[in-house]
């Protein structure tokens, strides 16, 4: 475990989104075989992309080829519940995400425990969410204080599934703003982004690296991006910030 955590450190600098394993007890020298690491995301999308770059790199670290498989589905449940039920000798790892390990257990039962039935081995990515919108649409129509959209039809936002970061902002969203919105959940971000970018939803919080060219290209905008100061590659974007409330979890 120590020698996982030290390479994965090493070759990594930012975080949040975190890899957890079962716990293991093996004998034979590790890795002696390929490792599979489990995305709880459809292929294509902007963590699914980082985790296969950031695969070849511990793989060729570690002498051993990193397999990534995708297991969409339940906010990342599917892939939760794969790696529970595998084999506990770290060769099935899973990329978790806030709402498998954070927020899904506050809205539903889940049929594992985020904390007992894995371990954590390091923290990897960390991507900010843009509220991004198709480019036809005026930014003031989603300023959250905004009478015409309060009195407009019921408008649109995506995100990668209940529990993720793009569910939560759009619910604190909603409720700050009065505005009638509608979550449309998606098993990822690529099909959301690209609904967003053709303009089947009113709007998505996206990430920056899949969602930049397009917005150079003119065919979407950023509206806010969900951090306490503006990020420093688009300056001219304001912040959107919540009050977060405290709650229990759901029993």
């Amino acid at each position: 475990m120590r020698r996982w955590k030290l390479l994965f450190r090493l070759l990594t600098a930012f975080a949040l989104v975190g890899v957890a394993a079962p716990r293991m007890a093996h004998s034979e020298q590790f890795p002696s075989r390929p490792i599979t690491v489990v995305v709880g995301l459809p292929a294509g999308g902007g963590v699914d992309v980082s985790m296969r770059r950031y695969a070849e790199l511990v793989g060729r670290s570690l002498g051993q080829r990193i397999i990534i498989e995708n297991r969409p589905g339940g906010g990342g449940v599917v892939a939760a519940m794969a790696v529970k039920q595998a084999r506990p000798d770290g060769y099935t790892l899973l990329l978790a995400n806030s709402g498998t390990h954070a927020t899904l257990q506050w809205l539903q039962e889940l049929a594992y425990d985020p904390v007992k039935d894995f371990s954590l081995v390091s923290e990897l990515f960390y991507f900010p969410s843009f509220m991004t919108v198709p480019a036809r649409i005026p930014a003031p129509r989603r300023s959250a204080n905004s009478s015409r959209s309060r009195a407009s039809r019921p408008e649109t936002y995506g995100s990668q599934g209940v529990g993720s970061n793009g569910y939560l902002l759009g619910s604190m969203l909603k409720i700050a703003s009065g505005a009638p919105l509608v979550h449309v959940p998606y098993p990822g971000g690529s099909p959301m982004n690209m609904d967003t970018v053709l303009g089947r939803l009113d709007s998505s919080f996206s990430t920056f690296n899949f969602m930049n060219e397009y917005r150079k290209a003119g065919k979407v905008k950023f509206l806010a991006v969900a951090l306490s100061q503006r990020s420093p590659r688009v300056p001219d974007v304001p912040t959107m910030v919540f009050r977060i409330m405290r709650c229990a979890p759901k029993k």
